[in-house]
């Protein structure tokens, strides 16, 4: 296991790397981080990162908790995820800015569908929407909700 120094911990890439059950390349930076916890195993987390365009279709292509690099498009509820969900919870993330990215793309990710018996079991299942654009050059900005209960 490698090492990190105190100078080098960022809590905040290491939530998404819990969250996304993966771990975020070496070249990812600007990671940002917000829950909120609605009781009941109830809450949402929103998280960004800034990565290399060849490091996210990767990470995308082996993370089993984000969807694969072709999954992504114009999702309906992934975009409503992204887009307007943080407004219905009265929530205020300064960093939120979802629209600036360019050439957005959307994805969607149920984890654990493949278990899911009936339903009631699959609605309760967490949820991972996110959005892709480019920021510049070959750097690519990543927004993403997680849902739980």
């Amino acid at each position: 296991m490698q090492q990190v120094s105190s100078a080098d911990y960022n809590p905040e890439k290491e939530k998404i790397e819990r969250i996304i059950g993966a771990e975020l390349p070496e070249s990812v930076r600007h990671c940002k981080y917000h829950s909120k916890d609605y009781g009941m195993g109830h809450g949402t987390a929103w998280g960004y990162f800034e990565t290399s365009k060849a490091d996210l279709r990767t990470l995308l292509d082996s993370a089993d908790r984000l969807p694969d690099a072709s999954e992504l498009g114009q999702h309906p509820g992934a975009r409503f995820n992204i887009e307007k969900y943080l407004e219905r919870t009265g929530e205020s993330i300064a960093w939120w800015k979802p629209l600036t990215l360019q050439k957005r793309r959307y994805g969607h990710k149920v984890i654990g569908s493949e278990n899911a018996t009936d339903f009631g079991s699959f609605m309760m299942l967490p949820v991972i929407s996110i959005c892709v654009g480019e920021i510049r050059d070959d750097w690519m900005g990543v927004y993403f909700t997680y849902h739980t209960g």
